[in-house]
């Protein structure tokens, strides 16, 4: 269960630092495809618009910006009213509703060939 989030530099130094615990992403056909694609392999239905994926059950994140690359384990995902954002928060997120993605601890894998050539942080 991966979702695969291009971030950008600024945003991404936070979520690997810790700081930033929520990525929030429009509500468009786009997510509500990778969301149930994600969550069907660990056997959870999309009829919720809150998904609390139990512990050792969690999707993983990948945050992506250029060539450096980070995990993190995903404990929530929630549809809601999409909150007041910054300038770009507000051209990134342009939907009533959006989706807020909730990040736990740091996941740690091998390193896969499809990154090869990546900076894992």
């Amino acid at each position: 269960m991966t979702l695969v989030f291009r971030i950008r530099k600024r945003y991404f130094a936070d979520i690997v630092q810790g700081k930033k615990t929520v990525e929030y992403r429009k509500d468009s056909e786009f997510w509500r495809k990778r969301i149930q694609n994600a969550i069907k392999k660990g056997g959870i239905e999309l009829s919720e618009t809150n998904i609390v994926f139990p512990e050792g059950n969690e999707a993983d994140a990948v945050f992506v910006c250029g060539k450096r690359v980070h995990r993190r384990l995903v404990t929530q995902i929630v549809r809601m009213v999409t909150p007041a954002f910054s300038e770009q928060g507000r051209k990134d997120v342009d939907t009533p509703y959006c989706w807020a993605f909730h990040l736990g601890e740091q996941f740690v894998i091998g390193v896969a060939s499809k990154t090869r050539g990546m900076k894992h942080e």
